[in-house]
């Protein structure tokens, strides 16, 4: 997964029904007009191409919405009693491999908040997150000789 995708800032709703619709769409005609003409055998290797791909599409919407879509994604990758495991095998990624926000972001969000820049604040700032997650990441730096944890909340975190 890139480490860097574009964010999403507006019709992110719309987004995630337009992929829901597309997707049903598309297997509901492949089900009425393909499926008649493969033997089951064919069928079922279409069906977990075709659930494997949209698992793939699902995960890059998720991870571009960013925040509680990530964690609307984790939850629906753990139905599986409900979605095909095609599909979610794919959204398993989204419960421990968050691509991290650059650090410009961070120093951004930072600014937000507090009249000094971070690395006058902390010694020793590691810009290269130690951990990053749905709604935040972690930098490691040094406060008073001390080995700190900083966690910044990503930007639209709040809304």
């Amino acid at each position: 997964m890139k480490s860097q995708l574009k964010p999403v800032t507006i019709g992110r709703s719309l987004l995630v029904y337009t992929f829901v619709f597309r997707t049903w769409i598309s297997y509901y005609l492949r089900s009425k007009f393909s499926k008649p003409f493969l033997s089951q055998t064919n069928w079922e290797k279409y069906k977990s191409k075709f659930f494997t791909r949209k698992g793939k599409e699902a995960k890059i919407i998720f991870f571009r919405l960013g925040g509680v879509y990530i964690k609307i994604g984790q939850f629906i990758s753990n139905l599986f009693h409900i979605l095909p495991e095609e599909f979610l095998w794919e959204l398993q990624e989204l419960q421990d491999k968050v691509p991290p926000r650059s650090f410009s972001q961070i120093q951004k969000r930072w600014f937000q908040n507090f009249s000094q820049p971070m690395d006058q604040i902390f010694t020793d700032l590691e810009e290269t997150s130690h951990a990053s997650a749905s709604t935040a990441q972690v930098h490691i730096g040094y406060y008073n000789q001390k080995k700190v944890a900083i966690k910044i909340l990503y930007n639209g975190i709040e809304e």
